[in-house]
């Protein structure tokens, strides 16, 4: 042990021995204490102590932290891209059109033809099809759709739906063309959509693929025009006749066309000539080029004072015979009509009642009073050609000085009146 700490320890033994001694704790004195000084020291409120200037040093420019930014943007949008294009060229060589030897894509197929055709005259199509792939197309046919109405050239009786061309086998680069007629019919800027397939086949595959193409073209003119003569304003509940005009625009025949009439409300079919075929339709036959049809139709329009009523008219043709439709829409058209109040208008009274029966005791004395209005802007003259007759049922008793003349045999009573002003 180091003589240090022996001695300190001594020290600390002698002061334990004084403190629990009864003998020497009696001899400790208090010591004196001191005052303390009243007086604060001075001491500066202000903590605060000029710092030494710092050295001045280099700092990055802001531009620094925009570039990094739009590098990082950079670098997101290069990872999105790259796992995007990773997706699209697996799923184009595993499922899609690269994943064939043969794919519709890389045919080519161009129908050329005129812009606009006329209806009803015979249309040539051009066809060119190409073959890009790198292995041939076995059983090649062109498959070509026409619109509605469409006829062949070589007999306009004969509807041309579609048509089926064999091509063979195309063989890798190989090309084949042709030329195709139609006779196409429809209304005047209409258009008309014609479709081009391609069905093949592949070596060592059963499957048929289709590559297709569209050719559309618009109707400069329709091979037949409508057209409508009669009153645009009629009477409720007076006759009416119409004279319906179906003309031949076209340079060829055209063959069984149908004629329809769609009435209005309150329109009541009485007769035409010639006779429909069936409710609102009539068959006119093959026309002609420059050729005309004409139907009558008479009938009873009933309605309200001022109302409007449109009667349409649509020609066309249909596909087989068996057909009661238009398939193939050419012309329509569209006649209005007004409802007008009747020249003259009569009212009656008897008894002062009015209405459709009124009813009187017997052998009752009765006052019949006639009115009538004139609803047009000039006045009526009635000649003595003209009269006002009534019918009743039963007995009746004319009084009075005027011309009333009865004829109890027909019922009747006939009034006589020259002039019928405003």
């Amino acid at each position: 042990m180091k003589p240090e700490a022996d001695h300190d320890e001594e020290k600390i033994d002698r002061l334990r021995r004084a403190m629990y001694s009864r003998n020497l704790s009696v001899k400790f004195k208090d010591k004196p204490r001191h005052t303390l000084e009243t007086t604060r020291p001075i001491v500066g409120e202000d903590w605060r102590r000029p710092e030494p200037q710092a050295v001045s040093t280099i700092v990055a420019p802001r531009t620094i932290g925009i570039a990094r930014v739009a590098l990082r943007w950079m670098l997101v949008a290069s990872i999105v891209f790259f796992l995007a294009a990773l997706a699209f060229f697996g799923y184009y060589f595993t499922f899609g059109g690269g994943a064939l030897s043969a794919s519709p894509n890389n045919i080519g197929i161009v129908v050329s033809g005129p812009v606009q055709v006329a209806s009803g005259e015979p249309t040539q199509l051009q066809i060119t099809v190409t073959n890009r792939n790198r292995v041939p197309l076995q059983y090649a046919d062109l498959v070509i759709t026409y619109p509605s109405g469409t006829r062949s050239p070589v007999d306009l009786s004969t509807d041309l739906a579609s048509q089926r061309i064999s091509l063979g086998t195309i063989e890798s680069g190989g090309q084949r063309q042709g030329t195709v007629s139609a006779v196409f019919a429809g209304s005047g800027g209409v258009a008309a959509n014609v479709k081009v397939d391609l069905e093949y086949r592949i070596e060592g595959s059963s499957a048929i693929f289709v590559a297709s193409s569209e050719y559309v073209t618009t109707f400069s003119s329709s091979a037949l025009s409508v057209s409508v003569e009669g009153n645009v304003e009629t009477v409720s509940g007076q006759p009416v006749e119409f004279i319906v005009t179906v003309s031949s625009n076209a340079a060829a025949p055209v063959r069984d066309v149908l004629l329809s009439i769609n009435s209005p409300f309150g329109f009541t079919f009485v007769t035409a000539t010639p006779k429909p075929s069936s409710s609102g339709l009539w068959e006119l036959g093959d026309i002609a080029p420059g050729a005309q049809r004409q139907i009558v139709v008479r009938g009873i329009l009933t309605g309200e004072s001022g109302d409007e009523r449109v009667f349409r008219f649509a020609a066309g043709t249909r596909k087989t015979l068996q057909e009661e439709k238009i398939s193939a829409l050419l012309a329509e058209k569209s006649f209005d009509m007004k409802i007008a109040e009747a020249f003259l208008g009569l009212s009656i009274s008897v008894g002062g009642r009015t209405g459709t029966s009124v009813a009187a005791a017997p052998g009752e004395t009765v006052n019949v009073s006639i009115g009538w209005r004139n609803n047009l802007s000039t006045a009526i003259r009635i000649s003595r050609k003209h009269a006002f007759w009534f019918l009743w049922s039963g007995r009746l008793f004319i009084h009075g000085s005027r011309q009333f003349y009865a004829r109890d045999h027909t019922k009747s009573v006939t009034y006589h009146y020259r002039e019928c002003g405003r």
